[in-house]
């Protein structure tokens, strides 16, 4: 497993790549939540690289998906690989985990979230 991270236009970006199964569920939890955290709070996760991926990873990004929004930012997926997207769609989460096909796409669509007429919060720590 692999984690490239990356801030562009107020947003943080992180790359996974490689083979994520149980033993790397805690890191990547951590990573994602660390990202939510920070400023800027937005994240896009990009999982174009991921070759493999259990349940358990998925888990870990609803939950931190969730904890993103109680702190104020939102987590979003972009470029999801294809053994990526076979699993979601074989696990029926396509709309909790609605993905982008490029990293542009999310940038715009979180910065659409700002925008609008109702802005949210600022990033606040929180319990998990």
């Amino acid at each position: 497993m692999r984690i490239e991270e990356e801030i562009r236009d107020d947003v943080r970006i992180l790359r996974l790549s490689g083979e994520l199964d149980a033993t790397d569920v805690d890191d990547v939890a951590a990573r994602l939540d660390a990202a939510s955290t920070a400023r800027p709070c937005d994240v896009v996760l990009n999982l174009e690289g991921v070759r493999f991926a259990t349940v358990a990873v998925l888990g870990s990004v609803l939950r931190a998906q969730r904890r993103a929004r109680k702190r104020g930012g939102k987590l979003v997926i972009s470029a999801p690989s294809p053994f990526v997207g076979r699993l979601v769609h074989a696990f029926g989460l396509e709309d909790r985990m609605r993905a982008y096909p490029r990293d542009d796409d999310a940038i715009r669509h979180l910065r659409a979230g700002r925008d609008a007429a109702h802005p949210r919060a600022p990033c606040t720590p929180t319990a998990a």
